[in-house]
């Protein structure tokens, strides 16, 4: 179900596509940049994949290859469409590209920061979680667990608690000074 004002015209979904990847200001991988194009509900899935490669074709956006990962940005010629056509993009569909970059940018921020694997040992697993804070480890936090599943919890558990896990042992280390 489309949420409303969501956007038909293909000439409004390709200004929305071109108005996201300007704000993004950096080459994205597709997943990116089509999170961030259905964030707000305003486009569909087979709107979007359509508009994608006619934007290619036209030379609004490029696709650049980055570590064996196809990623796409705004060209000069797509900066200079989307300058003479923003206005036209109505106001909603803008504030919406607005929050969902930020919102994408946030996660992506968050995802960088948080780290967390683990690895076969002899007799188990060893979990390893890390935080980090402008490249530096804010912390760092090993466990010893004895089957995959439990390795695997914890690793899913830590990336989505990881600020709450490090404020309690935060906690638990200051209540006595």
């Amino acid at each position: 179900m489309s949420e409303p004002g969501s956007l038909y015209e293909k000439q409004e979904i390709k200004l929305f596509v071109l108005y996201i990847l300007s704000r993004l200001s950096r080459a994205v991988p597709k997943q990116i940049l089509t999170d961030s194009a259905m964030h707000g509900g305003l486009i569909n899935y087979f709107q979007l994949s359509e508009c994608i490669p006619e934007l290619i074709d036209s030379g609004n956006i490029i696709v650049t290859d980055e570590n064996g990962e196809q990623t796409y940005a705004i060209s000069a010629a797509g900066d200079k469409v989307l300058r003479e056509l923003e206005r036209t993009l109505p106001r909603h569909a803008r504030d919406a590209a607005e929050r969902s970059v930020f919102s994408v940018l946030s996660t992506l921020r968050r995802d960088k920061q948080i780290r967390c694997d683990y690895k076969k040992t002899e007799t188990g697993y060893t979990v390893n979680c890390s935080i980090d804070d402008l490249d530096e480890p804010l912390m760092s936090i090993s466990f010893y667990v004895p089957t995959l599943n439990q390795a695997q919890h914890f690793e899913t558990k830590f990336r989505r608690d990881a600020e709450k896990i490090y404020s309690e042992i935060i906690g638990l280390f200051s209540s006595e000074m």
